[in-house]
């Protein structure tokens, strides 16, 4: 059924209602404007005119435009949000498995911040695919620990290269993702793992978390004293790694009364406005190499 130039206007301000409502955070099911309501614009003429293709080109190209617009504004507001704000990045070493990993989670879901997952290739399974899932559901980042943990100094350029490609395909083939950070095992680096390995290399600030003689106090503790704007912060949810999960809660507590907001460790950077692709860096504070 050809549709009157009426008609056509009307689904294009329906289209740029939809998407000021995007701009503005809206749902487009909350909207009261409808398909069928489109529908009900017909007039009581039956006339109809052909379609005009210029007319078509005309409404689709400022669609296009709303819908560009309207993505650029988003972005830009995103930006103005964490412009001139301290932001601290929450990151988790040895996962994934079934105990510690979820228990992260859940912390981090009832505060609604997100983490960055640095995993190892070998602890990712078929078992520990919903781990994955949660979380990219929940916006938390997926990074690369290698596949098995090893001194990786110590390995060939041929045995690097595994180690880190292994791990990116597996965690790609479960959930569609593909990691975008290092962090080495043990944090050994040498020549070989930099001039191999494409990822950028990240440490952080810990708190010494995967020894158990350490308190779960003693970790919220050191954290809150040596947190810092563009930190990272290195923490531990191995399994059984119960004081860690213990601790975070202060952790988070502690550095959102200090002002920090939690980001990613791809938002740190983005929102600082700085590269991570740098030859031969280590890094512990995107502000500082």
């Amino acid at each position: 059924m050809h549709r009157s130039r009426k008609q056509r206007y009307a689904v294009f301000l329906y289209v740029l209602f939809i998407g000021i409502l995007a701009l503005a955070g809206c749902q487009c099911h909350e909207a009261a404007v409808s398909v069928l309501d489109i529908e009900k614009l017909e007039t009581e003429s039956e006339q109809q005119v052909d379609d005009d293709p210029e007319e078509n080109l005309f409404l689709i190209s400022q669609v296009s435009t709303v819908s560009e617009d309207a993505g650029t504004s988003k972005m830009e507001n995103s930006m103005q949000d964490y412009a001139n704000k301290k932001l601290i990045a929450l990151t988790f070493d040895d996962g994934p498995n079934l105990v510690t990993t979820p228990d992260v989670l859940d912390v981090l879901e009832r505060y609604e911040i997100p983490g960055t997952f640095f995993l190892i290739g070998r602890n990712i399974t078929d078992d520990t695919q919903p781990v994955l899932e949660r979380m990219v559901a929940d916006g938390c980042e997926i990074a690369s620990h290698a596949w098995s943990h090893q001194q990786m100094n110590q390995l060939t350029a041929e045995e690097v290269i595994d180690e880190i490609q292994r791990t990116s395909d597996r965690i790609e083939a479960l959930v569609g993702v593909r990691p975008v950070f290092f962090r080495p095992p043990y944090i050994a680096v040498n020549n070989t793992m930099y001039e191999n390995i494409e990822l950028p290399f990240i440490c952080g600030t810990g708190c010494t978390d995967y020894d158990p003689a350490v308190t779960a106090q003693q970790r919220t503790e050191t954290i809150l004293r040596t947190a810092q704007d563009g930190g990272i912060i290195l923490l531990h949810d191995f399994t059984g790694n119960s004081q860690t999960v213990e601790a975070l809660d202060g952790i988070i507590e502690g550095l959102l009364e200090e002002g920090y907001l939690f980001v990613t460790v791809s938002d740190l950077f983005r929102y600082k406005g700085i590269d991570p692709n740098q030859e031969y860096v280590l890094w512990n504070n995107v502000l500082q190499q």
